[in-house]
């Protein structure tokens, strides 16, 4: 679960860094390599690249870098450490205003 978790903040982060240069969300995932799939994702994923300023993004990245590492260092554990993380990073996630 980490693993996917963190291609997805990495696409999030390179998706909100195109979006700063002037780039508009629809147009980012469309483009997404590999493609967004299902395709009914992509407007979700569209609206978290708006939502997600890049210093929580980049927190997110962080934390899920220290869930991995202490996951593989404490295999008994691993579960709560990811889910702990996942738990952690859902209370970043900007709210709908």
């Amino acid at each position: 679960i980490a693993g996917p978790a963190q291609r997805h903040f990495n696409f999030l982060e390179k998706a909100r860094a195109a979006l700063d240069d002037g780039g508009n969300p629809e147009g980012v995932v469309r483009s997404a390599v590999p493609p967004i799939y299902p395709f009914s994702r992509q407007p979700a994923v569209a609206r978290q690249i708006e939502r997600w300023a890049p210093p929580r993004i980049e927190r997110a990245l962080a934390m899920l870098d220290i869930a991995v590492r202490d996951s593989r260092l404490n295999g008994n554990l691993s579960d709560e450490i990811v889910g702990e993380t996942l738990h952690l990073i859902a209370t970043l996630t900007p709210r709908r205003g």
